[in-house]
């Protein structure tokens, strides 16, 4: 099965693999020298359309899918700094000096957690890996401020937030790996690549070549395929899910 990961591969794949279907259909009513009654023209006409119609279904499915999970990873970044932002703020609850240590490991953290959107793989990788380390290192502190037993109150709205920043991690990593499911690009190719046959046999069977024209339909088609794909896959392509809320979180970290 195709990977369906590199938006500009995913675009050349399709438009080649439509053009090729458009000639086959071409060929293949050339090579059968059609001569058909109206009631049979009438009737390819209507499968065509039925076909034509089948194919925008599904690339506004694909594209309602991809575009619902973009936003979803949007909102749950959001959240997560917001959720930073909060448990800034209330390590100032904490005693010292577990307040001293908290406020230098929230402010590598949040470096760290945008570091995790780096195009490199492995230093994203190695991002995730720092941030979990963190999180460990932040509850640590948060069970020595419980355990001093001072300010109950206090120290457990900081666990609050921390618990939440903790949850959003994880919600985030999941939210990346929400995709759209391969099994749909390679359907979406399919019913494609038949209508580009179709389109290819109707003017066949009217023995005339549209060069220009017949090569529009498949490269509109894998203009949107690639799109959906660049849009469904956050850490590559051109459409990437913005990093403003994180670095207005910092810059308000790093504050006096």
């Amino acid at each position: 099965m195709f990977v369906f990961k590199e938006p500009g591969a995913v675009f050349f794949a399709v438009f080649g693999t439509l053009l090729v279907a458009t000639e086959l259909g071409f060929r293949a009513a050339r090579r059968r020298s059609l001569a058909l009654e109206a009631s049979a023209l009438s009737l390819l006409s209507t499968l065509e359309a039925a076909i034509l119609g089948l194919l925008a279904l599904l690339l506004g499915f694909s594209f309602s899918m991809a575009a619902n999970r973009y936003e979803t990873r949007k909102q749950v970044l959001l959240d997560e700094a917001n959720a930073i932002g909060t448990t800034y703020l209330r390590r100032e609850l904490l005693p010292e000096p577990e307040r001293a240590r908290v406020t230098a490991l929230l402010r590598r953290y949040i470096d760290v957690r945008i570091e995790f959107y780096d195009r490199n793989r492995e230093r994203a990788d190695r991002a995730e890996a720092t941030g979990r380390e963190i999180q460990k290192d932040l509850w640590a502190e948060a069970v020595l401020a419980s355990a001093k037993n001072e300010h109950p109150v206090s120290v457990g709205l900081f666990v609050s937030s921390l618990n939440d920043l903790i949850d959003l991690d994880e919600k985030r990593l999941v939210a990346l790996e929400n995709r759209v499911p391969e099994t749909v690009f390679v359907l979406l190719v399919l019913i494609a690549s038949t209508a580009a046959w179709a389109t290819g046999h109707a003017a066949g069977r009217g023995n005339r070549r549209f060069t220009l024209e017949a090569a529009a339909m498949p490269f509109l088609v894998a203009c949107v395929v690639a799109f959906i794909v660049d849009l469904d896959r956050p850490m590559r392509g051109f459409v990437r899910t913005g990093q403003a809320s994180m670095v207005r979180t910092r810059a308000g970290m790093q504050a006096p």
